[in-house]
């Protein structure tokens, strides 16, 4: 199971929100598109979507995935684009990349860094799995989820669809709904963090749903003012 003691839980979250407040207010205060570089790669940013200059976990999801997670030549659906970079670093793997968001602007500007980055994949607006042709399988699907799941908990800068999921509904479907999405021997995967709102709730989907979590990956960055935002890659392994 992934947390904190009791004893350190209620500091390190409230150290956490007000630097994360912080930085989103910093990231939404931009008005136009920009660049940022990371990896190797050039981004296009939009400022309506989550912009992987201010929060570090979008490029730690990429590389990791990328390196140690995804083989070549399987089919890859992310859930929740974002600015693409999650995808467009996958695609190095050879993976097929497949990609939804329910925001136009976060499908426009993945599309776009694709092109910029002389790589190619299929992206289009959906709620989660909604709007995908119902052929399509997959052998891994992956969210890097709105942590956040009680309004009353959180700053009013966190209470925004980009990171919060109230009582995780969404998360629910998207756990629920996978099974069908996936081919026979397909991964469904999820990028979360230790100051997620519930990780005790993302266990409970998870069995209500008969699946196990298992940790793939686990590391940390800092997101400056001496805090640290733990990171995990789940697998949810289907229990028979």
């Amino acid at each position: 199971m992934i947390g904190n003691d009791n004893s350190t839980e209620i500091q390190l979250r409230e150290n956490w929100q007000n630097q994360i407040s912080k930085l989103l207010n910093e990231a939404t205060s931009i008005k136009g598109q920009y660049e940022y570089n990371v990896g190797g790669k050039t981004l296009k940013i939009h400022p309506n979507v989550y912009s992987p200059k201010y929060f570090p976990e979008s490029y730690w999801y990429a590389k990791n995935l990328s390196a140690s997670v995804i083989q070549k030549d399987k089919k890859f659906l992310e859930v929740g684009l974002g600015s693409g970079i999650i995808s467009l670093f996958v695609r190095d793997t050879g993976a097929q990349i497949f990609g939804v968001d329910i925001n136009p602007d976060a499908v426009d500007i993945t599309k776009q860094n694709f092109r910029n980055n002389n790589q190619n994949g299929l992206f289009q607006i959906s709620d989660i799995y909604n709007d995908l042709d119902q052929d399509l399988k997959f052998d891994y699907i992956f969210w890097n989820h709105p942590w956040q799941n009680d309004k009353n908990s959180i700053s009013k800068e966190l209470r925004t669809e980009k990171t919060l999921d109230e009582g995780y509904v969404l998360l629910k479907r998207y756990v629920a709904q996978a099974r069908s999405r996936l081919t026979p021997t397909g991964r469904l995967l999820l990028g979360t963090c230790s100051h997620a709102g519930s990780i005790d709730k993302i266990y409970e989907i998870a069995r209500d749903n008969k699946f196990q979590i298992e940790i793939l990956v686990q590391g940390n960055e800092s997101i400056g003012e001496n805090v640290q935002e733990i990171y995990y890659i789940l697998q949810f392994n289907p229990i028979n």
